[in-house]
C-alpha cells in the first residue's frame, strides 16, 4: 500500500523536524515510542520463519541506534552486529531472538499481515522453551534453603546428576511456590526475597562467550552516578 499526501504543510513540518526524528520520538510517550518502532519494523524488519527472531539492518547505524535505545524502554534487549553483503556492502544489522523476540511480539508487534502471521508461530515456541531458560544459582544453594525452611527437596526440585549445578526458570518457579506455602525463618527471608527478585525482576541474564584482556598503559577511569548504581 501507499499513502500520498499533498500538503505543503505538511511537507515543510517533514522537512523541519526530519534531522531531529529520532530525538523527538525519544522523548514522547512510550506509546508514541512503540507505535514508531512497530512502523518502522513494518517497512524495514524481518521475521525469521524457523526460529524467534526480528532482524533489521540498515546502512546507517546511528538508526538502528536510537531504535535499540527505544525498545529498551520495553525491556527488549538486541545487540547490533555488522554484516557483509554478497555485493561487499558492508551494513548494520540489529537482532532480537527468544525472549526478547517475544517480549517484542507482546509489547509492540507489527501490523504487515506476512509477519505477524509468522511472529504469531514463533510466539508459540517461544512459549513451549521459555521455561527452559537457566537461572545461574546453584542446586546446592537451593537444596540448603529449602531444608532450613523445613520443606522436602524433592517435592521442590526434580532430582538431577551432579553434573547440573543451575536451575531453570520453571524449577525455580516450583521453588518459590513451595516457600510460599510456608512460613519462612527469619533468617532466610532475604534469600528468599532475593530469589524472588531474579524471578520476577528485570534482570537478565548472558553467557559470557569471550574474554579478551587488553593492554592498557593510559588512565582508565570508571564513571558512575551516585545512587543510581547497582552491582550483583
Amino acid at each position: 500500500y501507499q499513502l500520498t499526501l499533498n500538503s505543503i504543510a505538511i511537507k515543510q513540518l517533514v522537512d523541519k523536524m526530519k534531522d531531529d526524528l529520532f530525538l523527538l520520538v525519544s522523548k514522547s510517550t512510550k506509546d508514541v515510542v512503540r507505535a514508531f518502532i512497530k512502523g518502522f519494523t513494518d517497512a524495514e524488519g524481518c521475521v525469521d520463519k524457523k526460529r524467534p527472531r526480528i532482524t533489521i539492518a540498515q546502512k546507517n547505524e546511528q538508526t538502528l541506534n536510537y531504535i535499540q535505545m527505544m525498545l529498551l524502554r520495553f525491556g527488549i534487549r538486541s545487540r547490533l552486529e555488522l554484516s557483509k553483503r554478497k555485493s561487499g556492502q558492508v551494513i548494520s544489522v540489529l537482532r532480537f531472538d527468544n525472549r526478547d523476540f517475544y517480549m517484542f511480539a507482546s509489547e509492540i508487534g507489527v501490523t504487515a499481515s506476512d509477519k505477524r502471521e509468522a511472529m504469531e508461530q514463533m510466539m508459540k515456541h517461544c512459549e513451549e522453551t521459555y521455561s527452559k531458560e537457566i537461572i545461574p544459582v546453584h542446586r546446592s544453594e537451593i537444596i540448603n534453603l529449602l531444608k532450613q525452611c523445613g520443606i522436602k527437596v524433592s517435592s521442590a526440585m526434580q532430582s538431577r546428576s551432579a553434573e547440573y549445578n543451575y536451575l531453570s526458570r520453571a524449577n525455580l518457579e516450583k521453588v518459590i511456590l513451595a516457600l510460599d506455602n510456608v512460613t519462612v525463618p527469619k533468617e532466610c527471608v532475604k534469600n528468599v526475597n532475593f530469589l524472588k527478585s531474579l524471578l520476577f525482576g528485570h534482570v537478565r541474564w548472558e553467557r559470557v562467550r569471550k574474554i579478551s584482556l587488553k593492554e592498557n598503559n593510559e588512565p582508565l577511569y570508571d564513571i558512575s552516578v551516585q545512587g543510581l548504581t547497582n552491582y550483583i
